[in-house]
C-alpha cells in the first residue's frame, strides 16, 4: 500500500485545481494518517473534495486566505 505522502502527491494537482483549495498536506502519524486539504471557505460543490483518497481519510480545514511572509 502507498504511503499517505505518496497518495497526497498523486492527487495534489487535482485538489489544487479546486478554486477554494489553497494548500494540501499530509500527516503521517502511523495510527491515523490523513490528507489535509486547506480551503478559503467550504467548496460550493460539497462532493468536489472526496472523503477518502486511496483509502486514506481526507480532512478539510477552513483556513481562509493564506499569504506568504518574507
Amino acid at each position: 500500500m502507498a504511503t499517505v505522502h505518496e497518495v497526497r502527491l498523486r492527487h495534489e494537482s487535482d485538489l489544487m485545481s479546486i478554486p477554494e483549495v489553497v494548500a494540501v498536506g499530509d500527516a503521517e502519524d502511523e495510527e491515523n494518517p490523513v490528507i489535509k486539504v486547506f480551503v478559503t471557505q467550504p467548496p460550493r460543490d460539497t462532493g468536489v473534495i472526496p472523503d477518502r483518497l486511496e483509502g486514506y481519510p481526507v480532512e478539510i480545514i477552513v483556513a481562509g486566505t493564506i499569504t506568504a511572509q518574507n
